[in-house]
């Protein structure tokens, strides 16, 4: 009788029931979790009302409905009656990337899949966003979500956006969200939670979509592409964030920057936004041939109308027809490649020079312990710090500033030291006369960083390609030394380096290191666009070389195979730990069978593992000192750690900003032995105590670990009474 009525009411009693297609599935089910959490909010539907008229209550409701999306702030899109040119979008005219871009999506009717490929620093993100104008107008699109590769990606994006938002005239609120396990520490997001909670027009981030369940729902939002990926994994709720992407554009940013396991696992994010009705821009500057094919095929192109044309390039993919463009590319830059020593002793000598009669120098090593020597290397000094008191680098007494960057330092000493980065080597920075940053691959991506020359440990080719886009980055005047871009890389000299050495094989191939090194060994210069992609298709899809002399080949043979096996391991467990294809996901065998799910978060509770990465297991520590009166953030006991399983937001804020994630592995398995002590504060229930003695020590076996407030953490391995970072 409950049936009939519904279906009276809605005028719907003739509809008859039929088989649903997948992506029909998929949006009922988000639909239906949706609709319950906003029904079930009493401040929007008080109980009590009468049910005895059901048009009546169909009206009633309908009413309440509109104005519980209204105070959402989710029923909003740009007002936009026209497409604007790019220039009155943006202060400046159109490069010829954007001016291409734009171009191909004059006739567009429909959700799209564009592919952009150009070096670094070529205005790719303005092109995305003028992209999602077009798409909101022309193919419906209802709102935008950039997905980066790293959290400060998405915090130098968020800023980003938010002005871009404000560029127009907004005549209801619209709803900003920041998606990533810290967005709380960021200040312009808190900032927009504030608004959030006033009435008013403006761009704000409202209470009810800040949850983790409920950020992918908002119209517009940046965050980790982590957070894209959730939705097409096997975890609880992974249907409402489809729901939340459908029919919205969604950037990924750096694709290139991902393993096999995080690359199949968007694979199978593009084939399902594709059937959603969403447009996918996907960006990069270094994307191997393999990875393209694959990116295209889960796009839908069909493979015979796939035409190649020259780097850098924009390609189109709508109902499976592919149409590319090469882009004109206004300026070559030259890049001078020479070869650098490899000891961080030897290195230090290399960038005193280097900075002897000004300029600013980018010294990017591969490990945190390679960036800790190095910067010891370059000498002693007065040490700077900011205005609460954190160490942000030192000045040695020639008056060369040198800063250290890396990941090992706890999150509020770590977002001290990221703008103070920024504001010396930044696009708008004021940069000293002379300065030296020592970073590890943090700065590879993450960071908009401009440096006169630079020093870089050997990595995969592509990777050398985004250290040397921070060459020279933005037009200004140089030092006369530095008037031409160089870039200096370890590990370059005959023969190739023992990878085991330095620990560059725990963090890369060692055949992609490998072929690199073949390469570049006998290069004097990079040209750019021309060289990228006909050395990145050399290095990762192409043949061993055919003069490899014998003893390097048998090298080079094994480690590729090794290299090759790791990537079908990988790919495979995507495709298991992912949603399976569309066309057999209503299948009632693969249903019983892919029936488990995980938990819906960023990392499983069992493995200490990002679910949507691969790496070492790590956990997020908090490093306290243990003193007579107890536990405290710093070593003269002013700080003390608030020690309950449930802390107020604002002591989970404390203590999250004190944490930094380790993925030592002996270390990771101790510390993972004993509970963490705030398991019922969300934000940190995962964090485990790293107990310190008051000179800042901790022992695990032959395993030393100091925080140091200018080194960060170190890792000190005893060896017969010796220690050594």
């Amino acid at each position: 009788r409950l049936c009939e009525t519904v279906f009276r009411v809605l005028e719907a009693e003739g509809v008859r029931p039929r088989n649903l297609f997948p992506e029909g599935a998929a949006l009922l089910m988000g639909l239906t979790s949706v609709a319950d959490w906003v029904a079930s909010n009493e401040d929007f539907f008080p109980p009590g009302r009468s049910v005895k008229d059901p048009e009546e209550f169909l009206e009633v409701s309908s009413r309440l409905a509109r104005e519980a999306l209204e105070r959402l702030g989710w029923s909003v899109r740009l007002p936009l009656e026209a497409l604007p040119s790019f220039r009155q979008v943006f202060p400046f005219a159109p490069n010829p990337l954007q001016g291409t871009v734009a171009g191909m999506l004059q006739g567009l009717r429909e959700p799209l899949f564009l592919l952009v490929e150009a070096p670094m620093g070529g205005g790719k993100t303005e092109a995305a966003l003028y992209a999602h104008l077009a798409l909101s107008l022309k193919a419906g699109e209802r709102g935008l979500y950039l997905a980066l590769p790293t959290q400060a990606t998405g915090n130098a994006m968020f800023g980003r956006l938010r002005r871009f938002l404000e560029g127009f005239t907004l005549e209801a609120p619209v709803e900003l969200q920041l998606q990533h396990g810290t967005a709380v520490l960021h200040p312009e997001y808190l900032e927009l939670r504030a608004v959030g909670e006033e009435e008013g027009e403006g761009v704000r981030a409202s209470e009810w979509f800040s949850p983790r369940k409920r950020a992918m729902l908002a119209p517009y939002g940046v965050g980790t592409v982590d957070q894209a990926l959730l939705s097409v994994l096997r975890v609880r709720h992974h249907f409402v964030r489809l729901f939340g992407l459908a029919r919205r554009t969604v950037v990924l940013d750096e694709v290139h920057a991902y393993d096999a396991y995080t690359s199949g696992l968007i694979e199978t994010l593009v084939r399902w936004l594709r059937l959603l009705g969403s447009s996918l821009i996907v960006m990069t500057a270094t994307l191997s041939p393999a990875q393209r094919r694959s990116l295209l095929k889960a796009a839908g192109a069909e493979e015979s109308l796939t035409q190649e044309v020259s780097y850098p390039r924009i390609t189109v993919v709508s109902r499976g027809k592919v149409e590319s463009q090469s882009v004109p590319w206004p300026e070559e830059k030259r890049i001078e490649i020479r070869k650098a020593p490899l000891s961080p002793e030897e290195i230090a000598v290399l960038v005193r020079e280097l900075s002897a009669r000004g300029g600013v120098v980018g010294a990017v090593v591969n490990t945190v312990e390679r960036a800790q020597a190095l910067y010891l290397a370059l000498g002693k000094g007065e040490v700077l710090r900011d205005k609460r008191g954190f160490i942000l680098g030192k000045r040695l007494p020639e008056g060369l500033e040198v800063y250290l960057f890396h990941a090992r330092f706890p999150s509020e000493e770590r977002e001290a030291r990221e703008r103070a980065v920024l504001a010396r080597f930044g696009k708008e920075g004021q940069r000293p006369e002379r300065a030296v940053l020592v970073a590890t691959q943090v700065v590879e991506q993450s960071l908009d960083l401009d440096f006169d020359v630079l020093v870089t440990d050997l990595a995969p080719v592509d990777l050398v390609f985004q250290r040397a886009g921070r060459l020279h980055r933005h037009p200004r005047p140089r030092p006369p030394d530095h008037e031409r871009p160089r870039l200096f890389v370890s590990g370059l000299s005959d023969p190739p380096p023992d990878l085991s050495s330095p620990g560059w094989d725990r963090i890369y191939y060692p055949y992609l290191l490998l072929a690199t090194w073949w390469h570049l060994r006998n290069r004097t210069e990079l040209l750019l666009p021309r060289d990228l992609e006909p050395l990145v298709s050399l290095v990762y899809d192409g043949d061993l070389p055919a003069d490899l002399p014998e003893d390097l080949a048998e090298r080079f043979r094994k480690a590729r195979d090794e290299m090759e096996r790791d990537l079908e391991e990988k790919r495979e467990f995507a495709r298991r730990l992912s949603l399976h294809p569309p066309e057999v996901i209503l299948d009632p065998l693969t249903d019983f069978l892919t029936s488990f799910q995980l938990e819906d978060e960023e990392e499983s509770p069992y493995l200490n593992l990002p679910l949507t990465r691969l790496g070492e297991p790590s956990v997020l520590a908090v490093p306290v000192f243990t003193l007579e009166e107890g536990l405290f953030f710093d070593p003269e006991g002013q700080r003390p750690v608030p020690l309950k399983r449930r802390l107020s937001p604002e002591e989970a804020l404390l203590v999250f900003r004190r944490s930094v994630r380790l993925s030592r592995r002996g270390l990771v398995q101790t510390l993972c032995q004993k509970n963490s002590p705030w398991e019922g504060s969300p934000l940190v229930r995962r964090a485990r105590l790293l107990k310190l003695d008051p000179r800042g020590e901790a022992r695990f076996g032959r395993l030393r670990v100091r925080l140091s407030p200018e080194l960060g953490l170190i890792y000190e391995k005893e060896d017969e009474g010796e220690s050594a970072v």
